[in-house]
């Protein structure tokens, strides 16, 4: 659970809901915790990605790992982290169902607003449907007070019919996790130098490279910094944009190696 650098009382839980915090979807989403609202900020992130086109506030290593993993699988079309178990009345009456104490405020002694690690929106061709995560390090499942507090979350989900599951460290891939971490800064384009008429050529070039030539990587890199007369590793990082972006799609469970063939998983378009 995490720590607050604020008192928690009846007007912050009210100032929050006023506010819309966990109200909205998509660029709407506001967190029920931000990360400016913790004491210690040393493991936590607040990143940007184009898919929900906001900053996500993930506090600890491993929810951003989950984060990372969940933000580029195909079927994930949203992610809400630190979701609001509101309205509080109903963690209130599950606690005292389980005979357990409500999680509260350590100097205030107030209720605080119980919250779910991520709410995340998967949709198919067939429906859309919700998965509510709990992101743990497997330790922290040996404290008999940890448990408890999963227990109400999980009854809070399970009275909406909402799959819960608890996720750690084991479930998440390490190389998936390697592989997008050496994309991800490169979600957003930044370089002046290149216009957007050149990142569209290069685009379209190393598009159609890439699916027709049996090379490796590093050699059609070359190819293209060369035929565009750009500095070296121009190339390169349009490549890791085009990854961050989901605009192509590889298997993430093969660590990236430029000095192997890159195989596309999806069809990725030339545009004009």
């Amino acid at each position: 659970m995490a720590k607050f650098e604020y008192a928690i009382t009846k007007k912050t839980i009210e100032r929050k809901l006023a506010e819309g915090r966990c109200q909205h979807e998509g660029s709407d989403y506001k967190p029920w915790l931000m990360v400016h609202e913790l004491p210690s900020r040393g493991r936590s992130h607040v990143v940007y990605h184009t898919k929900y086109d906001r900053e996500c506030h993930l506090l600890s290593d491993g929810e951003y790992n989950l984060w990372l993993y969940l933000t580029f699988s195909p079927q994930v079309t949203d992610v809400r982290e630190q979701y609001a178990l509101s309205p509080q009345i109903e963690t209130l009456a599950i606690a005292e169902q389980l005979n357990i104490p409500h999680p509260k405020h350590p100097k205030t002694k107030y209720p605080i607003m119980m919250t779910t690690d991520f709410l995340v929106t998967m949709k198919t061709d067939v429906k859309t449907r919700f998965l509510a995560i709990s992101y743990k390090s497997s330790k922290e499942l040996n404290k008999k007070r940890v448990l408890e507090k999963l227990e109400i979350e999980r009854r809070f989900w399970e009275n909406r019919k909402i799959t819960w599951q608890i996720v750690t460290e084991k479930e998440i891939d390490k190389t998936i996790i390697n592989n997008i971490k050496k994309f991800i800064p490169y979600v957003s384009w930044d370089d002046t130098k290149i216009t957007v008429k050149k990142l569209s050529a290069i685009r379209n070039w190393l598009t159609e490279h890439v699916l027709q030539e049996e090379m490796p990587l590093k050699e059609i890199l070359k190819m293209c910094d060369l035929k565009y007369n750009s500095e070296a590793g121009t190339a390169q990082r349009v490549v890791l944009h085009l990854l961050a972006t989901g605009y192509w799609q590889i298997d993430l469970y093969q660590a990236l190696n430029n000095t192997k063939i890159l195989r596309l998983k999806n069809q990725a378009k030339l545009e004009d």
